[in-house]
């Protein structure tokens, strides 16, 4: 999935009103906000542990896309 594909599968008016699914939302669209700055990426990365940087300041994912195929998964590697 990208992010558009993601965001639609768990928007809460397409999602079935589920509550997992809402909250998957949510958390998708908190890391939209995180990634799509720079400076906020970078706060976030250095707080969680994430210290792998380059000169171009990019963290541990190579691509947005990457982050959020993660973010659609839940610890057992389940959507």
């Amino acid at each position: 999935y990208d992010r558009e594909e993601l965001a639609f599968k768990l928007h809460p008016d397409t999602n079935g009103n589920c509550p997992k699914k809402t909250k998957k939302f949510q958390l998708l669209a908190q890391a939209h906000d995180v990634l799509s700055d720079a400076s906020a990426r970078r706060t976030y990365d250095r707080e969680h542990g994430f210290h792998r940087t380059t000169t171009t300041g990019s963290s541990n994912y190579n691509s947005h896309n990457e982050f959020y195929r993660n973010v659609k998964m839940n610890k057992r590697g389940e959507e």
